[in-house]
Formats: C-alpha cells, sequence, structure tokens
C-alpha cells in the first residue's frame, strides 16, 4: 500500500514510510456498515489507529462543526469515537494482521479552533472510561487497547515524529 497518504481534503499528507505497513479499512467498512479510524499504521512495536479531523485548514465550510456535534448530540459524538475502535479492531483482528499481539494505541488528532485541550481532555477520559482497557479473564492473554492519545495536529507531529504530516497548501 502506498505509505503517503493525503488527508481526505487534500490538506496534508501523512508519512507512513517508517511503519512497516499502513491499513485503511473505509470500503471494507462501508460495505459492512462500520466505522473505522483513518489509519492503521504498523510500526515496530506497536500498531496505532489513528483517527483525524481537522477543520482547521483555509476554506473549510463549517469549522466548528466538530465542536458543535460534540455540544448538540454528545452521545452520538462519543458513540461514533468508540466504534471507529472497535470497528477498526474488529476488522484487523479478522484479517489477522496483529499475530505477534503488538499494543495497540488509539491517537485521536483533532484540529479545530473551538476544541481546546481541556475539551481534548475530557474526551480523552470519555475513552478511557469506555474503551476496553479491563477486559480480562481466564482465557483472555492479550490486552486489547493500551494507549489512548487526544491531540491537535501540532501536538501529534510532536509526540510522533516517525509519522510526519506534510502541508499542501
Amino acid at each position: 500500500m502506498e505509505k503517503l497518504i493525503r488527508d481526505e481534503n487534500g490538506h496534508f499528507t501523512f508519512d507512513f514510510t517508517k511503519s512497516i505497513d499502513v491499513y485503511q479499512y473505509h470500503n471494507i467498512a462501508n460495505k459492512s456498515n462500520l466505522n473505522d479510524v483513518d489509519f492503521v499504521a504498523e510500526m515496530q512495536t506497536m500498531i496505532l489507529f489513528i483517527e483525524y479531523k481537522n477543520s482547521d485548514v483555509p476554506g473549510t465550510s463549517n469549522p466548528n462543526g466538530l465542536y458543535e456535534k460534540r455540544r448538540n448530540n454528545p452521545i452520538e459524538f462519543n458513540t461514533n469515537l468508540i466504534n471507529k475502535f472497535l470497528h477498526t479492531l474488529l476488522i484487523l483482528l479478522v484479517e489477522g494482521k496483529n499475530p505477534d499481539n503488538k499494543p495497540i494505541h488509539y491517537i485521536l488528532i483533532i484540529n479545530e479552533p473551538l476544541i481546546d485541550r481541556k475539551i481534548r481532555r475530557k474526551i480523552k477520559k470519555m475513552l478511557d472510561n469506555n474503551l476496553p482497557f479491563n477486559l480480562r479473564g481466564d482465557t483472555i492473554t492479550k490486552e486489547v487497547i493500551t494507549a489512548v492519545d487526544v491531540v491537535d495536529l501540532e501536538e501529534f507531529i510532536s509526540k510522533y515524529p516517525e509519522i510526519p504530516v506534510i502541508a499542501n497548501f
């Protein structure tokens, strides 16, 4: 698969050349009425599920759309973010893409003027409380998820230098 991937609006290119592989499950998810994250990057020591929301770019028709969705319908907003992780995990496992049981990190990049660090922390807390971090049992031998990070684009670039992001405008 191509390892230089433009976001859906063509404003930024994510450079996954340092990853072992990168997957996009949009076609599978759409055919199955599932939600999926934008990118799944297999790194040397972990799998990154990356969901990217950016309305802080030139020409955006509704620069506060995500903020408004969260404010107007928080249950739907939260459920969508939770399902993106769970549905992507299902597809990844069914495809057998993590045979080494690498840790899975969910990274949500939100770049929107009204969603600041405080709101991102609230979203992270909601995900921490609703994703299966503590799924344990006698027959469960691996962790389902090991970390969640909710960042803006600048924080992502700083925290994840192995995945450079290039502006296209």
